[in-house]
Formats: C-alpha cells, structure tokens, sequence
C-alpha cells in the first residue's frame, strides 16, 4: 500500500461526521416529541381541572420539569455531544449545567415520592394519617430544596472546556469544546440511590400486580378502582424502568472510572473514544422526558381525563 493510501485510510477512520450527524437529527427528533408530549400531558390536567389528586400534582409537576428540560437543556446535547462544539456562553452552561443536575434530581425524587404515596395509600395508610395537607407541603418543598442544594457544586464547577485534537499518523482528530462540570460525585450519587429506591418499588409493584390478577380480587374492589389500581401501579414500574436504562449508560462509565481511580488501578473504558457509546448515552437521557409522558398517556389516559380519581 502506497503512502497516500495509507493516509486517505486514516482519514476515513477518524471521519466521524456522518455518525454525527445521524446522533444530531436524532436528538432534535427526540427533543420535538419531547416536549409536544409533555405539553399535551400538561394541557390535559389543566384543561380537565385534574390535579385534585396527589398523584396528578406529581406527574403534573415532573412534566413541567420535562418540558423545560426539554427545552433549555435538551436541544445543547446536539452542539456539545454531537457536534462537540458548545457555542453558548459560559453564563448559559453554567444555567445549562444546574438545571441538567436539578432536573436529574427533581424527577426520580418525585418519582420515588409517588410510589412512597401510591404504596402508602395501597395499604390505606394514608387513610388514618393527620396533618396529610402540611406533611405534602413540607415533602414538596423538602423535593425542590435537595434538588437546588444538589445542583450547586455541579454548576460552581461547571465551564467551557477546550480539548486540543490528539494527532494520529499526521492526521488530527476531533477538536472538542464541551461544557461540562468537574463535578462528576454529585449526578453518580444520587443516581445510585435513587435508581436503586427505584428498582425496590418496581418489584413490589410488579408482585403487587400479579397478586392484584387474582381471580380471588375481582369482587374484592370496585371494578373502576381494581382497574385504576393496577394501571397506575403497571405505569409506576414502566416510567421507574425507564429512569434506571435511561441513566445507566451515562453513569457506568464514570462509576467504573471512580471504581478503578480508587482502587489506583486504570480504568479498562478509560480509552474508549466510541460515538455511539459516548453520544448515544445522552441521547437516551434526553428521550427519557419523552418516554414518561408516553407511558402516562398510553396506560393512565382514562384517570388523567376524568375526575372520578382514587389516587
């Protein structure tokens, strides 16, 4: 092989544009329907005068959050994971990066919220329970306040990072500019308890639905509110899932990094520089806002449009 072929060979391997590209338009597909979903799911509780129920007022609140991270945080993975060529200012990264950590935060906080109150008020603990009104707001503001302290090292630390394209037989690679925050602890942490809180009340609502198929049920409940039961319980452990695979790409790396760093040994991903890996981990973050309005839609459509609501 001659000199000039072998180079025109290198090129092409390091030629990542088309795969770019392919992430880009399916991150600005996935940003679309995320956020017409969010707004027809918002629209219906408001318009049908439905948020008399605790459950609607968290699945009310999780998709105002969605459509604004839909919004203002969503559309930017494209410039600084596809196209790695953030143009913004440092004054918006910083806001980019607090609402990506409080978001990622807020959501399965209230997530977890929902299933602590559908477990309680499946038992009918909640029946017997004083002070329901002071304890929902002092939980709700107790939500948003760890959410905003959990976002501030992430955006203390966040900034506008240039990389310098390592250079490979003569031939240069990507020249990358990110925003990104050296605060990596905070989104690991908190995506481990949550997600493992999480898996713990998708098994039980899991086993509770076998046990709520039993022949010996039927007459047990009202046919509505057997019907209501098991939808909301079937549409808590398809949104908890999609929390979970959604977050687990993003963050097994950087856990297995931290794995390895303690143990002072080299992390076997740290060389890995593969797009789909690396790109396609956020792009299913950014569809996890829009597979949650469509799990809700899709399986607890007839309770979000009537007001005869148990939860």
């Amino acid at each position: 092989m001659s000199e000039e072929e072998g180079s025109g060979a290198v090129e092409e391997e390091y030629d990542e544009t088309g795969t770019r590209n392919a992430w880009a338009i399916l991150t600005w597909i996935v940003v679309a329907v995320t956020i017409i979903l969010n707004l027809v799911l918002i629209c219906i509780l408001v318009l049908k005068r439905n948020l008399h129920s605790i459950a609607n007022k968290l699945i009310f609140s999780v998709a105002i959050s969605d459509l604004i991270y839909g919004c203002m945080v969503s559309p930017f993975f494209v410039e600084n994971y596809a196209r790695l060529n953030w143009e913004q200012s440092l004054t918006y990264c910083r806001f980019y990066t607090f609402y990506f950590t409080f978001h990622d935060v807020f959501a399965p906080l209230c997530l977890i919220a929902l299933s602590i109150y559908v477990s309680l008020k499946f038992t009918g603990v909640t029946a017997e329970l004083k002070w329901k009104k002071q304890i929902y707001i002092a939980l709700s503001v107790g939500v948003v306040a760890i959410s905003l302290l959990l976002a501030i090292p992430a955006t203390v630390q966040a900034g506008v990072f240039q990389d310098n394209p390592p250079e490979v037989e003569g031939v240069k690679g990507q020249y990358k500019q990110e925003c990104r925050t050296l605060d990596v602890y905070t989104m690991l942490i908190s995506y481990s308890i949550c997600s493992s809180l999480l898996f713990c009340f998708t098994f039980s609502f899991l086993f509770s639905l076998c046990i709520l198929g039993s022949p010996l049920l039927r007459d047990v409940y009202d046919p509505d509110e057997h019907t209501q039961r098991w939808r909301l319980l079937l549409t808590l452990s398809l949104v908890n899932i999609v929390y979970i695979i959604s977050g687990f790409l993003l963050n097994f790396k950087e856990i297995s990094r931290f794995l390895y760093k303690c143990c002072a040994l080299t992390s076997p991903l740290e060389e890995i520089n593969n797009i789909s890996y690396d790109v396609g981990s956020f792009v299913m973050l950014a569809g996890e806002p829009l597979f949650r309005p469509l799990i809700i839609l899709c399986f607890y459509w007839t309770f979000l449009t009537t007001n005869d609501n148990v939860y």
